[in-house]
């Protein structure tokens, strides 16, 4: 058992080895004729994923933000400064750039995923690992230039320097899947875990996260840290979710002012399930 994250956590990452040898087992499942008719079956038959086909949206993975936007207004004159973890393929950022464009916002949208992806019109995207705290300094420094640029267009004076650059982090991230529910959810907690770290250093007060979350022993834990971080948690199963899938998305609204508080990340870490909520 290993953890690349820089913290402390009670999530680790997991690799499977055999204990007589160094090489980590390769698990390959192929699949019959009977379950991939099955799947086309499944596919085919999908509200969402033939409504996928007939729109521009690179992924059902849309369907399933417009629902939580619909219902929470995520996308508002307040959102501009949007990180989109778990970028690929681009289907939540394209969601994104459509709302606030058709509002008539201005927004600057990065895409961070570890595999390589193609940005989608009206974004940026930067390969990176959120667990390396590399990734979190590239994120700072992207949306810091994005600042200056702007001052500098409208003669604005650039001698204040914002702490905190985020209006929303949206993540939907999702480690590859083993097959093992309990690998499977400690991954994607680590995952979270990262993406509330970011939230800790880079979000600005009030403002809000969405994150998709893998349901498991570990997820009441987690729904503590959010209760400390924001001033109220929301659990979502958006339609166009599977129904098979163990996903399930939160939204944190209205961060809490934690530096003001004199409550830090460790402090959150450390947390309990039976943490009183932060006013």
């Amino acid at each position: 058992i290993t953890s690349k994250f820089p913290l402390y956590m009670n999530s680790l990452s997991i690799k499977f080895r055999n204990r007589h040898c160094n090489n980590l087992l390769i698990f390959a499942r192929n699949k019959s004729k009977q379950n991939v008719r099955k799947y086309i079956d499944l596919v085919s038959n999908d509200m969402y994923s033939n409504k996928r086909r007939q729109s521009l949206f690179k992924s059902r993975a849309a369907f399933k933000l417009q629902e939580i936007d619909s219902k929470y207004r995520i996308f508002t004159k307040r959102t501009k400064n949007i990180v989109d973890l778990g970028f690929a393929p681009g289907a939540w950022t394209q969601f994104a750039v459509h709302r606030l464009e058709e509002q008539n916002l201005s927004h600057n949208i990065l895409g961070i995923d570890i595999n390589l992806a193609t940005p989608v019109k009206g974004c940026h995207y930067m390969q990176g690992d959120i667990m390396n705290k590399s990734t979190h300094a590239k994120i700072r420094n992207f949306f810091e230039k994005q600042r200056l640029r702007e001052t500098q267009d409208y003669q604005t004076d650039t001698s204040s320097d914002e702490e905190k650059q985020l209006d929303l982090i949206m993540s939907d991230m999702m480690v590859d899947c083993t097959g093992t529910g309990l690998a499977d959810h400690i991954g994607n907690m680590e995952l979270c875990t990262a993406a509330l770290y970011l939230a800790y250093l880079e979000l600005k007060p009030e403002k809000d996260m969405i994150l998709k979350v893998w349901l498991g022993l570990e997820l009441k834990l987690f729904e503590t840290r959010m209760n400390i971080m924001f001033k109220k948690v929301i659990h979502i199963k958006p339609d166009a979710s599977k129904d098979r899938l163990s996903e399930l998305y939160m939204v944190g609204r209205r961060k809490v002012d934690l530096e003001s508080k004199g409550i830090t990340f460790n402090d959150i870490l450390n947390a309990t399930n039976s943490t009183e909520k932060v006013s």
